[in-house]
């Protein structure tokens, strides 16, 4: 902090701390309030609301373990959380709650083990595979905290790649396994695309571009984790797929088709780069 300022209260051995409001290093507002406890030597049971503003993307992933260097950009956080905290504890592993992350104009670096094995098996009809960061506009994503279990429902990254996720990773156990699915979609030449990765292929009318997207389950140490692409066809004839990546799938297979083709879509499977419309 460049900053810190607020109101206290001690009520026996509960400290209050209110209308909390400071100066972030690297730029960036806090404000928050909390309820700390005093009673027990060694943990300090709390409950905290914190709002952060214009942050440094960087200290907020610093925040979730990840090495300096991995995010640039600015970034939003509202976080609501209560659990123990402990000189020798992962405050990950101490708390429950939420925490509803936006971030813009920034990059996040491929080197994750998570990034660099998604780049791998997108490499070839991707641009952006071979690149060192990701770009990006805009991402969003709600994390819910359990004691150890990080989970999301809804993970956005708009950019050159836009990339929908959903999953979690399960801190308690060593090592921690990731249980995700993972969508990434993208507009690019039709006649470019490469390797035998199950796409969604849609011609935008009028151009030589159009709209793919492929999607992954991810499963496996998060340090060494598995990537294998989804068959559309068994998305379509209902494999489980979380709603923030059932919406972007059912756009792009109705998106040029006419009323009757929708109407038949509804019947039978979608079509996948095998025989989508050319």
């Amino acid at each position: 902090f460049e900053r810190l300022g607020g109101r206290f209260a001690l009520h026996g051995q509960d400290l209050a701390l209110r209308d909390v409001r400071g100066a972030l290093g690297g730029g960036g507002a806090l404000s928050g309030r909390g309820v700390f406890s005093l009673a027990t030597e060694g943990v300090v049971p709390a409950r905290a609301t914190i709002d952060a503003s214009g942050a440094d993307a960087d200290v907020v992933a610093q925040t979730f373990g990840l090495e300096p260097g991995f995010a640039r950009g600015r970034a939003d956080v509202k976080a609501r959380l209560d659990g123990a905290l402990r000189a020798e504890g992962s405050l990950v592993e101490e708390l429950a709650g939420s925490i509803a992350i936006e971030a813009r104009d920034g990059s996040v670096h491929q080197s994750v083990p998570l990034l660099s094995a998604l780049a791998h098996a997108i490499e070839g009809w991707s641009p952006v595979a071979a690149n060192e960061r990701l770009q990006f506009d805009r991402l969003a994503a709600r994390i819910d905290l359990d004691r150890g279990l990080v989970s999301t429902e809804q993970l956005a990254l708009e950019g050159p790649l836009r990339v929908l996720a959903s999953g979690s990773i399960d801190l308690r156990r060593e090592p921690a396994p990731i249980d995700a699915t993972v969508g990434v979609f993208l507009l690019r030449q039709a006649d470019r695309l490469l390797g035998d990765i199950p796409l969604v292929k849609l011609l935008v009318p009028g151009s030589d571009r159009g709209l793919i997207g492929a999607y992954f389950e991810v499963s496996g140490p998060v340090e060494d984790p598995k990537v294998r692409a989804m068959p559309i066809k068994s998305l379509a004839e209902g494999m489980p797929l979380p709603e923030v990546l059932r919406q972007p799938f059912e756009r792009l297979i109705g998106l040029f088709a006419s009323p009757k083709s929708k109407g038949a879509r509804r019947e039978g499977a979608p079509r996948t780069d095998g025989d989508g419309p050319s």
